[in-house]
């Protein structure tokens, strides 16, 4: 008997250990069906090989995914990673689905029309590399700092909210990651993932947040929170 309490004691141990990790990611994330997730990375070069065009993404877009994977992992076993488009790619009817967008209005189209969707009820536009937050009749623009043909400050533009593209009542979601130049992008990942998804954090379902970061040697150094805001 007590051989079989240990084993439901030590069951029931791991499940809430399990819990307790997968619990928080579902929350900061909040995708309704992870099997059809989509993720839409920022088309932002093409070179031709003597052949064909080969598209490409910018290194920001490629380091906030490798930030991402793992919470989305934790929180979604199903996960579909199959599913990552270049912004470039037409999505027709998986625009209706879980939306995650890499990269800002200038190099993702996906991310400029959902900011379009979204209209007044986010305080955010961005104009290639300026992003513009609006409150009330007055407005601030952001730009990253370049020196020297370098990056050395970026911001990064964080939006969680209820997918535009569905009226459904099934709720999915859209997560913009982006940033004034490509390091933002990995600012605002880094910021979604280690600040926002804490297990301490208490966050609206639909929020706009921008942050701000040091670069060195090519990556965002300790993003710190400098707007936040609850979408209507």
């Amino acid at each position: 008997m007590k051989i079989v309490l240990s084993l439901l004691f030590l069951v029931a141990g791991l499940g809430l250990g399990k819990l307790r990790e997968t619990l928080p990611s579902r929350r900061l994330w909040g995708i309704s069906d992870p099997s059809r997730v989509v993720i839409s990375v920022a088309h932002s070069a093409a070179s031709h090989t003597g052949k064909y065009i080969r598209p490409a993404t910018g290194i920001g877009q490629v380091r906030a995914l490798a930030l991402l994977m793992p919470s989305l992992k934790r929180a979604y076993s199903d996960l579909e990673i199959r599913n990552i488009y270049l912004s470039s790619e037409s999505l027709l009817d998986r625009l209706e689905c879980d939306l995650i967008c890499l990269g800002g209005s200038k190099n993702n189209r996906v991310t400029a029309d959902l900011l379009d969707r979204l209209g007044s009820s986010c305080p955010i536009s961005m104009d290639g590399s300026e992003i513009s937050w609006r409150e009330g009749s007055e407005s601030e623009t952001y730009e990253g700092t370049i020196e020297n043909d370098q990056v050395i400050d970026d911001f990064g533009l964080i939006i969680r909210t209820r997918n535009p593209f569905n009226r459904s009542k099934d709720r999915r979601s859209v997560i913009i990651l982006a940033g004034s130049h490509t390091y933002g992008t990995i600012a605002a990942a880094r910021y979604f993932c280690e600040e926002l998804g804490s297990p301490l954090r208490r966050r609206p379902r639909s929020f706009v947040a921008l942050v701000q970061a040091q670069v060195r040697d090519g990556y965002p150094a300790s993003p710190k929170l400098i707007r936040f805001a609850k979408i209507r």
